[in-house]
């Protein structure tokens, strides 16, 4: 089986995978991993148009300049617009590693409900979609905060308080696409707001009966 978990930054996403991996003893990944790799053999002019949040990073590192340049509304774009240029490459990835039988967990924004749903049939029934988001901006807000990760990304990239404010909205914009589209093509989609450790053992439980 590949399970592949999908849905906004920042709500638990490698949570699921780790705990889920732990429990099925199957290997796990983000698809962050895969950008990177095809973000070396695309031209600079490519990487603009593909990977617009890197390119803005590359003029000044950090998620401030990021949110200052552009509203939540048009990063919560970005994240889409990278999801759709690592699109061929992940659904060829998924296509093979199903026609092998090969079990695996992959995680990460760049998952949708809309581009899954293009797969073959023959390739669905070796899959296993969730979906993952948020909604309370301040419980979103407040657990950016609370991340025991060592070199969270966030944290390190974020120095002014009211940016954080800023990626909060962002991340319930994503999410509200992300239940549409789930719900739309008929995915699990899951609520992350609330007791985040109380939902990650209920949704691994849940997709592992």
């Amino acid at each position: 089986m590949i399970y592949l978990i999908g849905g906004s930054p920042r709500c638990g996403k490698t949570t699921v995978a780790e705990k889920l991996a732990t429990k099925t003893h199957i290997p796990w990944f983000p698809a962050d991993y895969l950008g990177a790799a095809v973000f070396q053999y695309l031209t600079p002019e490519q990487q603009d148009d593909m990977f617009p949040i890197s390119r803005v990073r590359d003029e000044k590192p950090g998620m401030d300049y990021l949110y200052t340049k552009h509203t939540p509304e048009e990063v919560a774009g970005f994240y889409r617009t990278q999801a759709e240029s690592l699109w061929p490459g992940l659904r060829a990835f998924i296509k093979y590693a199903a026609m092998d039988e090969q079990a695996f967990i992959l995680e990460g924004y760049q998952i949708w409900p809309d581009l899954l749903d293009e797969l073959a049939d023959e390739t669905k029934k070796f899959i296993k979609p969730i979906f993952l988001y948020k909604a309370d901006l301040a419980q979103i807000e407040a657990g950016f905060k609370k991340s025991a990760n060592p070199g969270d990304w966030l944290l390190e990239r974020t120095k002014e308080e009211a940016t954080f404010a800023k990626i909060a909205l962002m991340v319930a914009i994503y999410g509200k696409h992300t239940i549409k589209e789930a719900e739309k093509h008929h995915m699990p989609v899951f609520n992350m707001d609330g007791d985040f450790e109380e939902n990650i053992e209920k949704i691994v439980a849940l997709i592992t009966e």
